[in-house]
């Protein structure tokens, strides 16, 4: 009995204090003058899949807010609060407000919707969800970079400088998932964006018997003991899959990612994540970047399939020295362009007052 006590108690500690870190002292009732104010509509439902506002555009937002100096205010129509305060507790300067206070003058506030604008505010940003490669960004028109997957935190993870700088093991690799139903469907990236599918481009490669497909996870990360292996190097998740603290380095250990389109639109996020530790992406959307990538600098470009086949042979024919490069250019487009924290830097340099941020949400009806 005393032990089932000792271990209740002991438990209801732990609650308490996960719940103070996490919550309680994440609340704020009356935010200090000019801090900043972070408020997305309450009609818009974020979620995990395509039906509402993807999750990633929320803690790409997250991301590169958490670097104002002064405290950051979230207010959102999140019904997942376990979600939302499991995300914001990990920035020092990022609270949720209940309600937004009328009379409280703010030095920035981010909205998607104008009627929430508050009175008093210094700068005012409007997110519009129409990110698409044919925007004109005239003056006062900025484009929000579109984020790494969740779990792959750029901006708190330590290892990216180590993942730099592993010696690549792998000429081309691509590892993600290939399931022929999902990213074979045409709806989207062939018929509305004209680009070749994932499934395509994959079946092109497999019939040109250039891919090799890794038997197991080892066979990623032990190629380090027989030197450089020339090959392209082919994942399926579905028997190869990757833990998500490996993904960095797996990426890390090539020279080339092979990045085909996603599911529903051509940008995908593990092209972020290859550039962001240096490995050249290999890809059929450059388009899609602000500014774009550009073929033989900071990427591989193609647009069909043959074009990909005869520019792997290229690749798996190139020395060393020929990508050292790349890579670094690949690296420097990184953390210019896509980094949130020099997002943030580029964006709080604009004198403008009123900004529009043009934002990929991944949403059924923005795309």
């Amino acid at each position: 009995m005393r032990g089932s006590m000792q271990s209740f108690l002991s438990f209801f500690r732990r609650a308490i204090r996960y719940a103070w870190k996490n919550v309680l002292c994440r609340v704020k009732v009356w935010p200090a003058p000019a801090s900043v104010l972070l408020a997305i509509s309450h009609d818009r439902r974020i979620t995990t899949n395509l039906s509402g506002m993807n999750e990633r555009t929320v803690i790409m937002l997250f991301r590169m807010m958490s670097h104002f100096p002064a405290d950051v205010c979230v207010s959102t129509g999140i019904r997942n609060s376990v979600w939302l305060f499991r995300n914001i507790s990990g920035f020092r300067n990022m609270y949720w407000v209940p309600f937004i206070p009328v009379m409280n003058r703010w030095d920035l506030v981010v909205t998607d919707d104008p009627r929430l604008f508050p009175k008093h505010c210094r700068r005012r940003w409007l997110l519009e969800y129409d990110y698409r490669p044919d925007l004109v960004l005239t003056q006062g028109h900025v484009t929000v970079p579109y984020g790494v997957y969740p779990f792959y935190d750029e901006a708190r993870n330590a290892r990216v400088e180590q993942c730099r700088k592993l010696p690549r093991t792998m000429r081309i690799f691509f590892g993600g998932r290939i399931a022929r139903d999902v990213y074979g469907d045409p709806t989207y990236v062939k018929l509305r964006f004209g680009k070749h599918t994932r499934t395509e481009l994959l079946d092109a490669l497999i019939r040109a018997g250039v891919v090799t497909f890794a038997e197991s996870r080892e066979r990623i990360f032990t190629a380090t003991e027989t030197g450089h292996n020339p090959e392209f190097i082919v994942g399926d998740s579905a028997k190869t899959k990757i833990p998500p603290d490996q993904w960095l380095e797996a990426l890390g250990r090539a020279d080339v990612f092979f990045a085909p389109p996603g599911i529903a639109m051509p940008m995908c996020h593990n092209i972020i994540e290859a550039m962001c530790v240096g490995t050249i992406p290999l890809t059929n959307y450059p388009e899609w970047f602000f500014p774009p990538l550009q073929h033989g600098v900071n990427c591989f470009a193609f647009s069909t399939p043959e074009e990909l086949i005869q520019l792997v042979h290229e690749i798996l024919a190139m020395s060393d020295e020929d990508l050292v490069a790349m890579r670094g250019a690949c690296i420097d487009y990184f953390q210019e362009y896509l980094c949130p924290k020099a997002a943030m830097d580029a964006l709080s340099s604009l004198p403008n007052a009123e900004l529009r941020l043009h934002v990929l949400d991944e949403s059924w009806t923005s795309l």
